[in-house]
C-alpha cells in the first residue's frame, strides 16, 4: 500500500509511541504483539491483555517491530522527519538520513465506529470490587 508522505514532529511521535508502549508484548507469543499498528489515524498496541489506542495522524496503515522502531525515532536528529509506505515497508526520511523499516505483513486497518460519546465514570471504589470478586471468574 502506497501512503503520502506525512511530516511528523519528533517529540509529538515519540510521546505517541511512549502512550502506547506500555501494551506492546516482549515475548510476542500472539501474532504482532510485539508491534506498534499505525492506523492512519491512531497508534494501537496489543499484548494479549490490555490494547492501548492514542490518536495521532500518520496516515498509514501497517505495523512494524515497536522496540526497533522506537529506537529508530529516538535517534533522528531534527525536529521533523517524513514517514511514507512503500512495497510493505515504512520509510522513514529526515535531512539526509533515509531509513526503510520491514512492515508485518496481513496487516488490516478496520474502521472502528465509536456511536455513543458519552462515558460513565467508574466509582472510586471500582478496583477494589473487582480485586474482591476476581476470585470467582
Amino acid at each position: 500500500m502506497k501512503g503520502d508522505k506525512m511530516k511528523i514532529n519528533k517529540a509529538d511521535f515519540l510521546e505517541a509511541l511512549s502512550k502506547v508502549r506500555p501494551a506492546v508484548s516482549e515475548k510476542a507469543l500472539i501474532e504482532q504483539t510485539d508491534h506498534f499498528v499505525l492506523d492512519k489515524e491512531y497508534i494501537r498496541t496489543y499484548d494479549g491483555e490490555i490494547a492501548i489506542s492514542y490518536p495521532f495522524k500518520t496516515g498509514l496503515c501497517l505495523a512494524v517491530k515497536a522496540n526497533v522502531f522506537f529506537q529508530l525515532i529516538s535517534k533522528i536528529e531534527g525536529e521533523e522527519f517524513e514517514l511514507d509506505s512503500k512495497e510493505g515497508s515504512i520509510v522513514i526520511s529526515a535531512g539526509r538520513l533515509k531509513a526503510v523499516v520491514v512492515a508485518a505483513e496481513d496487516v488490516k486497518c478496520p474502521v472502528i465506529l465509536i456511536k455513543s460519546r458519552r462515558w460513565t465514570l467508574l466509582p472510586k471504589n471500582f478496583s477494589d470490587a473487582i480485586r474482591f470478586c476476581s476470585f470467582s471468574v
